[in-house]
């Protein structure tokens, strides 16, 4: 299988599924219907196996109703779960809540909603259904907002043939494992099989990007308004630029776990990753991790603005895209990340 292939139609599938596309409808159907083309022909090129060799599974529980009475955020979380509901079932394979809400330990106000979206072949190779799923999904991602207003991303979307040539770097199968099903109160079981020919340097990725950001000054990535997180800035009218960037730093343990095969849940990947790396290099995410509790604390749901909190700008310090680039580096250096990836 052609993996380069693979995963630029994924990337091409969920910016069309998930972003704002400020286009004509003849744009919409044009790209839907080139979409459907190239997944058609990778389903038809590499036709799916039928045999067990190779296959893992993880079962997934729907999510409680109970868990939603008292909670806000879980009530809007079942109004999605009813949207993805009103379509045919025939166009998921399944529909996963997890992160933080999957395993109901959120942060009121900083926690968003992580969402991962199987899609049948019937939907994939099909234009105006992809049509209609992506309308849904404008719907969602309003209401996703409604629980973090500084959420980043929409739906994470896969097709049915991505589960048979599966990466971590769409989301590792351990923190999907520890996710809610949205589908119909019902559970249910993913077949997979990992693809062992990607060698991953996620983690490398991120310093690299960071490291970009040093050059030329700004964070060029998530912007608000047009305006990007100027390097090092810690005051002013960021806080959503500076969200990601705090976020994509928390991921890091995740994704430096993933890269040297030992995939986890984001919650349970810090205090792995604490014992792999340097003392001084796990001091920046202890911070982060005190930021994210604090944010529950001080801000919640209240929180409005896009002004960096002169808290979190305490935090941080001044120099805070140093001591991360730092602190990564520190990390990459470390002997099993070096043993296991071959640098």
């Amino acid at each position: 299988m052609n993996s380069g292939l693979q995963f630029s139609v994924n990337k091409i599938l969920n910016h069309y599924l998930t972003k704002t596309i400020k286009s004509d409808e003849n744009l919409s159907g044009y790209l839907s219907n080139n979409i459907c083309e190239l997944i058609s022909e990778i389903y038809n090129s590499f036709p799916r196996r039928v045999d067990d060799d190779g296959y893992d599974y993880i079962c997934v529980e729907p999510l409680s109703v109970e868990v939603s009475k008292d909670d806000p955020s879980y009530r809007v979380i079942v109004e999605i779960a009813d949207i993805f509901n009103s379509l045919p079932r025939s166009y998921f394979k399944a529909v996963i809540l997890h992160g933080s809400y999957g395993d109901n330990t959120p942060v009121a106000g900083w926690s968003d909603i992580d969402i991962f979206c199987v899609l049948s072949r019937e939907l994939a190779t099909c234009p105006e259904s992809l049509k209609k799923l992506r309308r849904e999904l404008n719907k969602i991602h309003k209401l996703m907002l409604l629980v973090d207003p500084l959420q980043h991303h929409g739906v994470q979307i896969v097709t049915e043939y991505d589960l048979n040539n599966y990466s971590s770097n769409f989301v590792p199968m351990a923190a999907l494992a520890k996710g809610r099903s949205l589908l119909a109160s019902q559970s249910v079981v993913l077949r997979y099989k990992a693809n062992k020919q990607i060698t991953n340097n996620s983690a490398e990725i991120v310093v690299n990007n960071l490291l970009s950001a040093k050059d030329s000054g700004e964070f060029k990535t998530h912007s608000k308004s047009g305006i990007y997180l100027p390097y090092n800035r810690s005051e002013g009218h960021y806080m959503y630029q500076l969200k990601y960037f705090i976020s994509m730093n928390l991921l890091f343990p995740a994704l430096f776990l993933s890269d040297i095969n030992c995939p986890c849940h984001k919650a349970d990947s810090f205090d792995k990753f604490y014992r792999l790396v340097p003392p001084e290099a796990s001091r920046w995410w202890k911070i982060l991790e005190e930021i994210r509790i604090q944010w529950g604390i001080r801000e919640g749901r209240s929180y409005v603005p896009n002004k960096i909190p002169s808290w979190v700008s305490d935090a941080i310090g001044e120099c805070y895209f140093d001591i991360a680039i730092n602190s990564m580096k520190l990390a990459l250096e470390s002997e099993v990340y070096k043993a296991r990836v071959g640098g």
